[in-house]
C-alpha cells in the first residue's frame, strides 16, 4: 500500500499522509504496519525509509514496547516470578524494588534503557548506598530484562556489559570478607550465643541453644535458614546419617499465623536427601534430649523460630565480637571448605544442591590468600 492521504478535519492541509507497510514476524505470520499524522509527504516517505531499512537489516519490525520497567517487573512476577521463585526470594525482590527501583530507573519505558542509562544507575547505587545494594538491584533488573528477551519487549539485553563498581578496592575487599566465616570466628560466635555475658542478656537460654543448632546444621550441610527453619525430627534418619530436604519455612510478618513451611523450595534440585557428619550427630542428639518437640529450630513452646529473631540477636553478637555475619555465610564457608578439602565440582554441585554447576563455582568458592599461597608452592 505504501503511502496514501487521509482526510482529517482538524490537520492544516485538510488531509495527513499515512505509511503502510506489510511483512513478516518472526514467525512468518503476514502482518502490516500503518502509522499516520505526518503532514508533508516528504515526512511520511522518510519513515517509510526508515520501517522498510528496520524490516531489511533485522528480518522482521520490532513493535516498540511502551511499558515501564516497573510494569514489566510485575508482569514478570505475575506471569513467572511467582511460580519459579522461592517466597523469601521474592520478598527480597520486591523490597528491593520498592527502595532501589521504583522511583527511579523503573520509571523508565524499557525500550529506551540502554547500557548508559543501567551503568549510571548502578555507579550511583555503588557511590550513595552500597556495594551489596548494587548487587541486588542488579539481580532484579536482570530477571525483569530476561523476561522483557522473552516477550520480544526489546531484543538485546543493555546489562550485559554493565559493570558493578564498589567505589574503592577496600569496599571491594571488605564484600569478599564478607562471604565466609573462618573457624575461629565460627567457634567465637557459638560461645558469644551461649555465653551468659553481655550476649545474651536478652532470650533463653533455649532459644540461645536452638539458634546455635541453626547454625551447626548449616555450618556442616549448607542449608539455607528457611531449609533449616523447617527441619522436622522426621527429617533426621541416624541409622543412614542423612538428612530429607523438601520445604521452607515461610514468614510473611509477626504474628504466628504468618508463619509456615511450603514444599516449593528455590529449584527443583534443592529437594533432596543428604549426608550429614558425624559431629552434627553429636550436636543433635545433645539437642533432641534438651527438645521434646517435633520442630527442630523452636522456641520455647515449641512454635517455628523467627529468622528475624535469629539474625537480630546472632548479628549482634557478632558485631560486638569484631566481625560481620549473616546466615548464608554459613552456605558459601560449607561450599568453600569442601572446595579445599579436594571435593570434585560434580560431588560440590550435589551437596549444594544446585541445578548448574557454574553456581557452585562462581559464587561459592573464596579462595583468600592463604589458600593461593600453598597452590604456588604445591605447584612450583
Amino acid at each position: 500500500m505504501g503511502i496514501r492521504k487521509k482526510l482529517k478535519a482538524k490537520a492544516k492541509n485538510g488531509y495527513v499522509y499515512e505509511v503502510s507497510v506489510a511483512y513478516k514476524d518472526l514467525y512468518g505470520v503476514s502482518q502490516r504496519y500503518w502509522k499516520s499524522g505526518f503532514e508533508t509527504k516528504k515526512e511520511a516517505l522518510e519513515h517509510e525509509g526508515y520501517i522498510r531499512n528496520e524490516i531489511k537489516m533485522n528480518g522482521t519490525l520490532y513493535k516498540e514496547c511502551e511499558k515501564t520497567l516497573n510494569e514489566v517487573y510485575y508482569e514478570y512476577m505475575e506471569y513467572e516470578g511467582k511460580q519459579v521463585r522461592g517466597y523469601n526470594t521474592i520478598v527480597y525482590y520486591e523490597n528491593t524494588m520498592k527502595n532501589h527501583i521504583e522511583d527511579s530507573i523503573g520509571r523508565m519505558k524499557i525500550r529506551f534503557i540502554k547500557y548508559k542509562q543501567l551503568q549510571d544507575y548502578f555507579n550511583d547505587l555503588e557511590k550513595n548506598k552500597s556495594h551489596p545494594t548494587a548487587v541486588n538491584a542488579k539481580k532484579v533488573i536482570s530477571a525483569t530484562l530476561q523476561y522483557a528477551l522473552r516477550c520480544q519487549y526489546i531484543y538485546d539485553n543493555p546489562l550485559i556489559n554493565v559493570k558493578l563498581i564498589p567505589v574503592n578496592d577496600e569496599s571491594k575487599e571488605k564484600e569478599e570478607k564478607k562471604k565466609t566465616i573462618t573457624d575461629e570466628e565460627f567457634i567465637n560466635l557459638v560461645n558469644g550465643v551461649l555465653s551468659k555475658s553481655k550476649y545474651s542478656r536478652k532470650g533463653s537460654e533455649f532459644n540461645n541453644k536452638a539458634y546455635v543448632v541453626a547454625m551447626y546444621i548449616s555450618h556442616y550441610c549448607g542449608l539455607r535458614i528457611g531449609e533449616t527453619f523447617a527441619l522436622e525430627k522426621r527429617d533426621f534418619d541416624f541409622v543412614n546419617e542423612t538428612i530429607k530436604i523438601d520445604r521452607e519455612l515461610v514468614y510473611e510478618g509477626l504474628r504466628r499465623k504468618n508463619y509456615y513451611t511450603k514444599g516449593k523450595l528455590k529449584s527443583e534440585t534443592s529437594k533432596a536427601t543428604i549426608v550429614f557428619p558425624k559431629p552434627l550427630q553429636e550436636v543433635l542428639k545433645q539437642w533432641f534430649e534438651v527438645n521434646p518437640h517435633e520442630i527442630v529450630i523452636c522456641q520455647e513452646d515449641g512454635w517455628y523460630m523467627s529468622p528475624s529473631s535469629f539474625n537480630a540477636r546472632v548479628s549482634k553478637v557478632s558485631h560486638e565480637l569484631g566481625f560481620h555475619f549473616h546466615y548464608h555465610m554459613l552456605r558459601h564457608t560449607f561450599a568453600t571448605t569442601l572446595a579445599k578439602n579436594g571435593v570434585s565440582d560434580v560431588v560440590a554441585m550435589k551437596m549444594m544442591r544446585h541445578s548448574q554447576i557454574s553456581t557452585t563455582m562462581q559464587i561459592y568458592t573464596h579462595p583468600d590468600l592463604e589458600d593461593q599461597r600453598k597452590a604456588i608452592q604445591k605447584t612450583f
